[in-house]
């Protein structure tokens, strides 16, 4: 299951790339945006997540945010 949630991250990486999103090796990139994303869901299982922030944005909006503060990468809101 874990390289099966690598490889979906891979490959979303791979696309992102495509779209000149996110510059690097895109198995690295993987692991970094893997890296973050498993980080905000262990703090939000964890209730580790200040209630005023998640007041303001949603997980989503946060994830994003999040995933912007990453080098190079600019990945429009919606």
């Amino acid at each position: 299951a874990s390289q099966e949630g690598f490889e979906a991250v891979l490959r979303i990486a791979q696309a992102c790339q495509a779209r000149g999103l996110l510059p690097g090796p895109a198995d690295a990139v993987a692991v970094g945006v893997w890296s973050l994303v498993h980080g905000l869901a262990s703090l939000l299982l964890e209730g580790q997540l200040p209630h005023t922030l998640l007041d303001r944005m949603s997980l989503r909006g946060l994830l994003i945010f999040s995933l912007n503060q990453l080098e190079g990468i600019n990945i429009p809101a919606e």
